[in-house]
């Protein structure tokens, strides 16, 4: 099932779920972890106003780089905060609009094994 078939069904209550993430949801953990990656790389070589609290790699680059980096650093951790807000919201409207307990399989492992669908051309 793709991300134009998951478009479509969104807003439908009795649209099939599928085990494990979404596509949409599968593409938000994957933006998620690129941004968690270039967070690290970026504060590795980030350096502060003062100089004090730089990153452990900050003495490879020159200070203005370095400052590019801290700011990039900022502007991905709001990135990072929206991205995770609509995660956080996408289980909140399965729970209330879709009656999914998203949270309950997470943390037990086990979903509801009614609502999963079978596979195309499989009986």
């Amino acid at each position: 099932m793709g991300v134009r078939v998951q478009r479509r069904d969104f807003l439908d209550p009795r649209a099939t779920s599928v085990a494990g993430h979404n596509p949409l949801g599968a593409w938000n953990v994957i933006a998620i972890l690129a941004l968690l990656a270039l967070q690290a790389c970026l504060g590795l070589f980030a350096i502060d106003v003062d100089g004090i609290e730089s990153g452990p790699l900050s003495t490879w680059v020159s200070f203005g780089t370095g400052r590019s980096a801290a700011m990039l650093h900022h502007a991905v951790f709001n990135d990072l905060l929206g991205l995770i807000s609509l995660h956080l919201a996408a289980l909140v409207f399965h729970r209330l609009y879709k009656g999914e307990r998203l949270v309950v399989a997470m943390l037990t492992g086990t979903g509801d094994a009614d609502r999963q669908p079978r596979a195309r051309g499989r009986p």
